[in-house]
């Protein structure tokens, strides 16, 4: 790409189901010679993709909406990029959480010890903006798992909870553990 210079490198973990799969953005701004504004040596802000941070080969990602570039030719953009939680995003939008909905995982049936298995489970939640997050995750920002015990024979509510900005919804879901 006949880059001179490169500057600010921002490095961020590409989304869980990133259509590039498994790896990383970076964006960088730079001066070079095949800038997407067409300026010769244009200084522009570019993106990159490597499916390894620890053995990079960056690879330049065309953009498929490229800006209007006649408002920005010869001035050096700096910004920034970071990842939000679907609950950040949603108290970023001012809304209130006012429901989830769970669809039971798989399997329902377990033996004593075994680990629960979440495989198949689909967890959404509805806000008073009118949006639905059709699937979240499990962990940070996520939703959590409480109430199964692997080493108490019967059947036990799994209850599933979620929230935003100090508001939270719980489901739940029905699975037995037998010898």
């Amino acid at each position: 790409m006949n880059t001179t210079y490169v500057e600010g490198p921002l490095v961020f973990k590409a989304n869980l189901e990133d259509l590039r799969g498994k790896g990383y953005y970076m964006y960088a701004d730079q001066k070079w010679a095949g800038s997407p504004s067409g300026e010769f040596m244009e200084e522009q802000y570019q993106p990159y993709w490597t499916a390894d941070v620890g053995k990079p080969d960056w690879q330049p990602i065309n953009w498929t909406q490229k800006p209007d570039y006649n408002l920005a030719l010869g001035v050096i953009r700096h910004g920034h990029i970071w990842s939000i939680t679907t609950a950040e995003h949603a108290a970023l939008r001012g809304t209130n959480l006012r429901s989830i909905n769970v669809i039971p995982p798989k399997r329902r049936v377990y033996s004593i010890g075994e680990s629960l298995d979440l495989e198949g489970m689909i967890v959404s939640a509805r806000y008073s903006d009118g949006i639905t997050d059709d699937e979240l995750f499990e962990g940070y920002g996520g939703y959590s798992i409480s109430g199964f015990d692997p080493r108490r024979k019967g059947k036990q509510a799994v209850k599933v909870s979620y929230s935003v900005v100090g508001i939270t919804k719980t489901a739940s879901f029905t699975v037995k553990v037998k010898h």
